[in-house]
């Protein structure tokens, strides 16, 4: 039985879940999971129009096909304050912008790692933007349907926010992605 593109496209989305929640743990000595919660094909505007305070990045695989990467602010923040030596907790803000210096430099450590990531399992991509918000995207037509892949992500037991991947609902891989040779990214 022959499996089809979006059934390996969903192990892939899975895969890349797992490798992410095991180098950001072992980086950071901290408990992160992200947690597969679900996929759907929803028109690309209610991406848009995903109402708290995200931090999103594109990817493009091979110059072409896009990949919309949606992180819950909040993800970023622990992460930071991690980083910096703190204990992986949100303090009070007192910002008038969604993000800080030192969080945006230490999110695009977060998208490296997701570009490692791809490219462990054999899906070369490449950084294409980062903006605050999904809505600052245009690489989908509004009422185009695409594929939401969800992740929950846990900081312990505890759930800090969410993770989406978004692709094109006719993605495909140049080649298929490698599952059984898949490692931790490396540093």
């Amino acid at each position: 039985m022959e499996t089809s593109n979006k059934e390996i496209l969903a192990e892939a989305v899975k895969r890349v879940g797992l490798l992410l929640s095991d180098t950001i743990s072992s980086k950071l000595d901290i408990l992160f999971t992200f947690k597969y919660y679900g996929k759907k094909l929803v028109p690309y505007e209610l991406i848009q129009k995903l109402d708290r305070k995200y931090y999103a990045f594109s990817l493009i695989q091979d110059n072409e096909a896009p990949i919309l990467n949606v992180l819950d602010a909040q993800i970023i923040y622990i992460f930071t304050n991690k980083i910096l030596g703190g204990e992986g907790i949100i303090e009070q803000r007192k910002f008038k912008d969604l993000f800080t210096f030192s969080e945006k430099y230490f999110g695009k450590y977060l998208v490296n790692w997701v570009i490692d990531t791809f490219e462990n399992m054999g899906m070369p991509t490449e950084l294409d933007k980062i903006a605050d918000s999904p809505k600052f995207y245009h690489i989908f037509l509004p009422d185009e349907n695409v594929w939401q892949f969800a992740f929950e992500v846990y900081i312990g037991s505890k759930l800090v926010g969410m993770y989406y991947l978004c692709f094109d609902r006719n993605f495909t891989f140049r080649k298929e992605p490698k599952f059984k040779e898949m490692t931790r990214v490396a540093s």
